[in-house]
């Protein structure tokens, strides 16, 4: 957590903020996604899925800015 108020110089609240939006991505998707597992084959919402979390995990990995790092992890 130090490292990353460090680089991207931001507070501690914003640090939280970007931590817990994992959740609430989570939480407001979970209708539309039961809704397309519904729709689609399991095996290919998985694949979907993995894919949207592989991107979400990159984008965090090489974030130049903390928007970036915060967009991140609406996806992961």
């Amino acid at each position: 957590a130090p490292y990353l108020i460090e680089t991207f110089k931001i507070s501690s609240t914003s640090l939280g903020l970007m931590s817990s939006i994992y959740f609430y991505s989570y939480a407001a998707l979970q209708p539309l996604v039961g809704v397309l597992t519904d729709r689609w084959k399991p095996r290919k919402m998985l694949t979907v899925s993995v894919a949207i979390m592989t991107l979400g995990t990159f984008i965090y990995a090489f974030s130049p800015s903390f928007i970036f790092t915060y967009l991140a992890r609406l996806l992961i």
